[in-house]
């Protein structure tokens, strides 16, 4: 026991010692996670853990005492393996609920300590690392794409009704979305090549537009009709997704990406996202394509988009 009392001692001054140094650097905001299983151990909880909830009070209220702002998201990537394993993760629409129970906590907790939330980290990264993302295990046989975008849609369904429980708790919140940014350039002037990126760019652009319109886009909606996907949209998730939408857009950036229809044409690697090798670019060590004017088009993109309505975020990696 005195091991452990020593160990947390420490930790909390390395904690305090690390927001006090961001001070003194100038920093003004401190983007941090919550961790959903800290708040609501299992998920599934009636009560809430008030050592989790007290930890992360502390740590606001001495990011205050420097001027600095916490820009807090409320889940990134940390499904509790309790709901994973119980329910099957975001497959699941009673997930909804138990988001709606967490994030009521939160916004009724932190009033006046939080004023700007992001609901999900990289919400696109559902469709590309599935169990981060959303929790997903698949057994086999199961269509993959299927589940990732009904789990996806309960997702936004969750964020709209943070969204709403956000503004009716404390009319000061601002609830912003976030997406892995980059935009995807074809090959090469062959017009399959265009199509196939503009149709990879839309992959990642319809959280944005659900979260910041709401409601799904046209191209969406034909997607998933081609596919013959349903989703189980019900008319209260259309109400609340369009009664609900955003007030900020924000994204990561990481790299650009390049795409091809043709055969035979080399790979790169990147952090979640595999690609076709774009030759006029150099790459890291880690084979990651090193793009400054990729960190410039989707920002310049999503303002085009949704910038007359909505504030634009830049989000440090991570």
């Amino acid at each position: 026991m005195k091991v452990e009392k020593v160990i947390n001692n420490n930790l909390v001054r390395s904690r305090k010692e690390d927001i006090r140094m961001f001070g003194e650097m100038g920093f003004r905001t401190f983007r941090m996670p919550i961790a959903w299983s800290r708040i609501f151990p299992d998920g599934d909880e009636a009560e809430p853990n008030e050592e989790g909830l007290r930890f992360y009070e502390d740590v606001f209220r001495e990011c205050h005492k420097y001027g600095i702002e916490p820009l807090v998201t409320i889940t990134h990537f940390d499904c509790p393996i309790h709901l994973i394993k119980k329910y099957g993760g975001w497959k699941n629409r009673k997930l909804i609920e138990f988001y709606k129970n967490l994030v009521t906590v939160l916004f009724t907790r932190y009033k006046g300590l939080v004023k700007y939330w992001i609901t999900f980290n990289e919400i696109n990264m559902i469709l590309h690392l599935p169990f981060m993302g959303a929790g997903l295990l698949f057994e086999e046989g199961e269509d993959q794409t299927a589940a990732k975008y009904l789990s996806a849609h309960h997702e936004l369904v969750a964020s709209a009704w943070a969204t709403k429980i956000a503004h009716e708790i404390d009319p000061e919140n601002k609830i912003g979305c976030m997406v892995a940014a980059g935009d995807y350039y074809p090959y090469c002037s062959l017009p399959e090549d265009v199509w196939a990126a503009k149709e990879k760019d839309h992959e990642n652009l319809m959280f944005i537009d659900v979260q910041a319109r709401g409601y799904y886009p046209g191209y969406a909606v034909k997607l998933f009709e081609r596919m013959g996907l349903d989703l189980g949209i019900t008319e209260e998730d259309r109400r609340i997704l369009r009664e609900n939408t955003v007030d900020y857009v924000s994204f990561s950036y990481y790299s650009s990406r390049c795409i091809t229809t043709q055969e035979g044409v080399g790979e790169t690697t990147g952090n979640a996202f595999k690609g076709t090798r774009n030759p006029y670019l150099k790459v890291s060590e880690w084979g990651w394509q090193i793009d400054p004017l990729g960190l410039h088009r989707p920002g310049q993109r999503l303002h085009r988009r949704d910038g007359e309505t909505l504030r634009l975020h830049l989000c440090g990696p991570g």
